[in-house]
């Protein structure tokens, strides 16, 4: 499973099931994490940031 985040700064990233060492994805609200997204030229990059809201959750 993947979910599409929103950070505080207004970034919208994903997080991957394996990076919340089987914790509940809602315990990581308001904690700072890493995202994966795209930057303007496609290049992958990692952000971090504090963890706002989930914005849809994927299967892989």
């Amino acid at each position: 499973m993947k979910y599409k985040v929103l950070l505080s700064d207004g970034t919208v990233g994903t997080i991957y099931m394996d990076n919340l060492n089987e914790q509940l994805a809602s315990d990581f609200i308001g904690k700072v994490v890493r995202v994966k997204l795209y930057d303007e030229v496609g290049h992958h990059i990692e952000r971090e940031g504090t963890l706002v809201e989930f914005l849809d959750v994927y299967s892989d």
